[in-house]
């Protein structure tokens, strides 16, 4: 794969499909001039390249050395590890590189993402909402940007919660370096995760590809104040194209910052004006506000289920089932099972296991 990679011009979108076509790492890297054409993603110099086997083994080994002096994992689209919920979206990266816990992958995720300059109210609804959602269960998901991103991971971490960055750059880089001390957190409770390879810099052109990871891997995304040209309105772009619910938190209509967002919810975005509108629309009911109590308790939440969460949940036991198992069982499609069995685990009902395994939680 690495030796892939390392092909000039090849991507994480032309490396995914060149993989789908010839069936794997192994296949592409034995084949010939004319059947890496077949893939009809290459161009004449990756062609020639490829099948010339140009690749520097040296700078291969290298690649695995630092990944292992970094604590970073590979972590490939045909493990069970990779995240359900990334692999439907169109394209999915064919490889990440994992910094931390490869299991917060696979939690029920929410993204917040916005401006690098926030307001003061920007900072305030951003902390209290990435707070409660990630006491509800949620992990949050963000870029380590400055501004909203790094409010929305330092509050889940302070309230005990996981939260996972997604990186432009290479998982051995930290960007920008002032939240060197936040990636360490995170890679405690959540994790680092990028596209690129080890030592890829923080070039502009990554971040807007980075985006379409944020929404992938979330069950839905909540913009805190973004102008009209804000990354965090391409992030709920490719929600949209994901199929991922889109969320904002309404701003004065005087203010640059709160076009982006206002424009949202004149699209059809959900209005955010506490954390009960987010959970609600994710189908988590709460019993009382998540503001907490006096001791610092938080409230419990009452699910409610549709009757496709029903069937499902009545059809697991104990015993953990694989999801192609229990699609066979239920006569359901593997795709339309796993966002209903993310919904159930969101509502602590169903606990999932590495290898895409179910069972009641």
């Amino acid at each position: 794969m690495l030796r892939l990679m390392m092909a000039p011009g090849v991507g994480a979108v032309k490396l995914g499909r060149l993989l789908r076509t010839l069936g794997g790492p192994s296949k592409a890297v034995r084949a010939d001039y004319h059947r890496l054409q077949e893939a009809g993603c290459l161009n004449e110099q990756q062609l020639l390249w490829i099948a010339g086997h140009q690749w520097d083994d040296r700078q291969v080994d290298l690649q695995i050395e630092a990944m292992r002096a970094a604590s970073i994992q590979p972590l490939f689209f045909w493990h069970n590890e990779y995240p359900a919920y990334l692999s439907q979206i169109y394209d999915p990266p064919p490889m990440l590189f994992v910094r931390g816990d490869v299991e917060s992958l696979n939690t029920p995720c929410f993204a917040i993402v916005g401006t690098r300059e926030p307001t003061l109210n920007g900072v305030n609804a951003a902390r209290e909402l990435a707070s409660s959602l990630a006491a509800a269960g949620l992990t949050i998901v963000s870029g380590l940007a400055r501004g909203i991103d790094s409010t929305a991971h330092q509050a889940a971490l302070d309230t005990g919660g996981r939260t996972i960055a997604v990186l432009g750059c290479g998982a051995d880089i930290i960007y920008p370096p002032e939240n060197v001390k936040l990636a360490g957190r995170i890679c405690e409770r959540g994790c680092l995760i990028s596209e690129y390879p080890i030592g890829t810099p923080p070039e502009a052109r990554n971040f807007p590809r980075r985006n379409r990871l944020i929404s992938g891997l979330s069950r839905g995304v909540l913009v805190v104040e973004a102008g009209l040209k804000s990354g965090a309105l391409l992030t709920a772009g490719y929600a949209v194209d994901q199929d991922r619910e889109v969320f904002a938190v309404p701003g004065d209509p005087v203010r640059p910052l709160s076009e982006g967002v206002n424009t949202l919810i004149q699209q059809g975005a959900k209005l955010v004006k506490s954390v009960r509108d987010i959970l609600e629309e994710l189908g988590v009911t709460p019993a009382a506000a998540l503001s907490g109590s006096a001791d610092g308790t938080q409230e419990v939440l009452k699910p409610s289920l549709s009757s496709e969460e029903r069937r499902v949940f009545e059809s697991l036991g104990r015993e953990a089932l694989h999801v192609d198992e229990l699609a066979e069982k239920l006569g359901m499609d593997v795709s339309q099972l796993l966002g209903i069995l993310l919904r159930l685990v969101m509502k602590q009902l169903v606990r999932e296991y590495p290898g895409k395994l179910y069972s009641l939680g």
